[in-house]
């Protein structure tokens, strides 16, 4: 080869060489650039687990704390149960619920004597004078009331009918002497779909309930 086509070979190889220059060089792989997302994301993930096991490590701590702080209050004081009355007193009597059962009708022809209102709540009491005088019975004071709060008064023509048929005293003729005990029973209208009756007075003084046999 002469140096004519020495020279010529140069120029082509030169020429080569300026064009992969210029359209940027042969690309070459950069493993750098390949893996840093994946070790990017890869601690991404490790931190998301432990900041897991983290919250849940808290949250078991949590739980236990409060189950000892639990432990170590005081239990709250129970609550009072307040048992129904048993007795009342209405002017220094001493009124006691010994029984009661519900009639259709009382007496007896030609004095029976049909309830109005569904049924004949008739009540047995014990009267006891606590005082040191003689003094009446104060029926005329009591009523019976239900679980609604409706009061029903005493019934006086039942009340007459069971008296004479019965053959018990008046009950406007019962006389307590001074720390004595009369058995005194009162008639009263109410409804049949009431079961649940207290005694009581006009201004709700008391509410003894109705209970016995």
């Amino acid at each position: 080869m002469d140096w004519r086509h020495h020279r010529l070979l140069l120029v082509l190889v030169s020429c080569i060489g300026l064009a992969v220059l210029a359209a940027g060089g042969v690309p070459t792989p950069n493993a750098e650039a390949q893996t840093a997302p994946e070790a990017t994301i890869g601690a991404l993930q490790t931190r998301v687990a432990e900041l897991k096991t983290s919250v849940s490590k808290r949250d078991a701590r949590i739980d236990q704390l409060q189950t000892r702080v639990a432990t170590l209050l005081p239990s709250p004081p129970a609550t009072p149960t307040t048992a129904a009355p048993t007795s009342a007193t209405l002017n220094g009597v001493e009124i006691v619920v010994t029984s009661w059962e519900f009639r259709a009708t009382v007496g007896a022809p030609p004095i029976e004597v049909t309830s109005l209102r569904g049924v004949f709540l008739v009540v047995t009491f014990d009267m006891t004078n606590t005082g040191g005088v003689p003094q009446d019975v104060p029926f005329p004071g009591l009523l019976v009331q239900d679980e609604n709060g409706r009061t029903f008064r005493q019934d006086p023509q039942a009340q007459a009918a069971l008296t004479i048929t019965e053959a018990l005293t008046p009950v406007t003729e019962v006389q307590l002497g001074a720390r004595s005990t009369q058995s005194v029973v009162l008639v009263f209208d109410v409804p049949a779909d009431t079961t649940s009756f207290a005694v009581t007075t006009a201004d709700r003084a008391f509410a003894l309930p109705i209970t016995g046999p």
